[in-house]
This record gives structure tokens, sequence and C-alpha cells, in this order.
């Protein structure tokens, strides 16, 4: 009669759970990155502000980067956080599967490790950038809060849906049918698609932003 490892049966609970608080962490980040950059450019306009910030020696573009990057520094610990989050996420759940997968699986699991921790700092950008174009186009915070969610709807729908719509599925087929291998090798996939996804749109919108706040003067 066989010994049972008792931290065999926790592991996997602790690997769910890893991935359950990482992912809802990341989507709680995305919010409050949002929602601090939706009001970047508009409470500027709305107490009148903004033309006294085109008066100084920064360009509009300086001054955009500027706040967002006060935005991602009062974030830091969360997005610290996060990162660890993602970090033990995966290194339990190849830990789980290590005899399955072989060296070369390993390998690849610690580039989707890295994937995967670039992409959170990746989708902050982007949340950025769909709150600052929202703040762009508005007079106020209400007005840019009550745009900001739409956008952020209409760029899922219309952009991340049908670039995902593919590995999307495969992923959950392979988890389902337990092909590890293969599991790693479509998530590589997916986060480099989103993150590519992620800096072209974050690109356009910053363009868009930056071309749109210099009429104010």
């Amino acid at each position: 009669m066989t010994s049972r490892d008792p931290a065999s049966d926790f592991r996997p609970a602790l690997t769910f759970g890893l991935w359950g608080w990482g992912g809802f962490l990341s989507m709680w980040l995305g919010v409050l990155a949002t929602s601090r950059a939706m009001s970047l450019i508009a409470r500027e306009r709305e107490t009148q502000n903004w033309e006294l910030l085109r008066l100084t020696a920064f360009d509009v573009r300086e001054i955009m980067a500027a706040k967002v990057a006060a935005v991602l520094y009062w974030l830091r610990w969360p997005i610290a956080l996060v990162l660890v989050l993602r970090l033990l996420s995966v290194v339990a759940g190849l830990a789980d599967v290590s005899s399955s997968i072989g060296v070369s699986g390993l390998i690849a699991g610690m580039l989707f490790i890295a994937i995967f921790c670039f992409e959170l700092i990746v989708s902050m950008l982007y949340n950025c950038a769909v709150g600052l174009l929202a703040s762009a186009f508005s007079r106020t915070i209400a007005a840019a809060n009550a745009v900001v969610y739409p956008l952020h709807f209409s760029l899922l729908l219309f952009i991340f849906v049908p670039v995902l719509s593919r590995p999307v599925p495969r992923l959950f087929e392979h988890f389902v049918w337990s092909n590890y291998q293969e599991l790693i090798t479509t998530g590589i996939y997916l986060y480099s698609a989103l993150i590519l996804t992620q800096i072209v749109t974050a690109a356009v919108m910053f363009f868009i932003a930056y071309v749109w706040a210099r009429r104010f003067v």
C-alpha cells in the first residue's frame, strides 16, 4: 500500500486560488487605472486649469505622459502584488504537471511567465489610454465617466473578441483534456496576441487623445 502525499491534494486548490485572485485583481486594477485616467484632462478642463498647463514649457505629449506615469506610480504596489500572484500561479501550475511536460515544456512555461507578467504592464497602459481618450473628449469628469465604459465595451466587442475568438476556445479545450504542452503553447500565443492588440490600440488612442487635446488652448 503506497502512502499518499497530503500536499498533492492541496496543490490544485492552491493553483486555482492563485489564478482566481490574480484574475480578479487584474480586472480590479484595470478599473482603477481607467477611472483615474479618465479624469486626467477632464478635471483640468472642468477647473479651467488646462489653459494654464498649456502655457508652461511642456508639450501636450509630455503633460499626458506625466499624468499617465502618475497613475501607474499610484498603482505601483497593487501592480507588484498582482505580478507576484501571476508568477506564483504559473509556477504552482508547472509544479503540478512538470513530470508530464518535460524540459521543453518547462522552458515554454518560463517563456509564458515572462509574457504573462509583461501583459499586466501593457494592460495598465491600455486602460490608461482608454481613460485618457475619454477624458480628452469630455469637458467634465461626469461626461468622461459616461463615455469611458461604453468605449471599453465597444473596444472589447469589436477588436478583442475577434482577435481572441480562436485561441480562447482552444485554450479551454487543452485544459479540459489535460493537454498541458499544448495548453502552454496556446497560452503563449493568446497572451502574445493580447499584448500586441493592446499595444496597437493604446498607441492609436494615445495619438488621438494627443491630437484632440492640442486643440484646447
